[in-house]
């Protein structure tokens, strides 16, 4: 909305310098200031992970050609909607049709093996489960 921002401005003298830093705002709308809310690090990046979280997942195991698989990962927070995956780096032996299905609790990685023997594959994921 036009208008609405905080504006501000700093004056200097050419000859002096100076650092100015802010740290620990907490902006209110209403005329009473609450306490000041300082939460653990570890709280912090948990509520972040609700919306994204990369992280790597492999498959290792031995199957008959032919035979699907699928293995359950958990996220490290349970996401606030079913995310959105991606990959990199992804690479395997003896696989084909790799894919990955997104739950907001965790995903699957699934695949079938083109030979009788021990399947594996793996990369790293992105899930983003951003409004």
């Amino acid at each position: 909305m036009a208008g609405n921002y905080l504006d501000l401005q700093f004056g200097s003298v050419a000859t002096s310098t100076f650092t100015i830093d802010i740290a620990q705002v907490q902006v209110e709308s209403g005329s009473i200031a609450t306490p000041f809310e300082q939460r653990p690090i570890q709280v912090e990046e948990a509520m972040c992970q609700r919306y994204y979280e990369t992280g790597i997942f492999n498959f290792t195991g031995y199957q008959q050609a032919g035979a699907g698989y699928g293995q359950m990962h958990p996220f490290k927070v349970t996401k606030f909607a079913a995310p959105i995956m991606t990959t990199s780096g992804v690479g395997g032996t003896n696989v084909t049709t790799l894919s990955l299905s997104g739950l907001s609790t965790g995903f699957t990685n699934n695949g079938y093996a083109t030979t009788t023997g021990v399947v594996n594959w793996g990369g790293t994921y992105q899930a983003s489960a951003e409004l």
